[in-house]
């Protein structure tokens, strides 16, 4: 039988992983631990390693929340993600 296709949206998805290689990358060029930006974002050291190996995701405040600790343009941050866009559901 063959293999199901992985759901891109769930949160071990290729891009979710791609995301917290990106945001993990960002957070070492600001010089920062995960426990210094997890301090920084008022969180646990595990919700910055959670995301960063794409086990947890982020929404759309804590994203932003996340890139302005960082000093990241966000526009680059989703660039670097990249894949297929998956088209609006009828």
């Amino acid at each position: 039988m063959a293999k199901p296709k992985p759901d891109p949206r769930s949160m071990n998805s290729p891009r979710h992983v791609r995301l917290g290689e990106v945001l993990a990358e960002a957070r070492r060029q600001a010089g920062l631990t995960q426990g210094a930006l997890a301090q920084a974002l008022g969180q646990e050291q595990s919700f910055v390693s959670r995301y960063e190996s794409g086990f947890r995701r982020l929404d759309a405040i804590e994203l932003l929340d996340v890139a302005a600790i960082l000093r990241c343009d966000l526009t680059s941050v989703l660039s670097a993600v990249g894949g297929n866009i998956l088209p609006p559901k009828p």
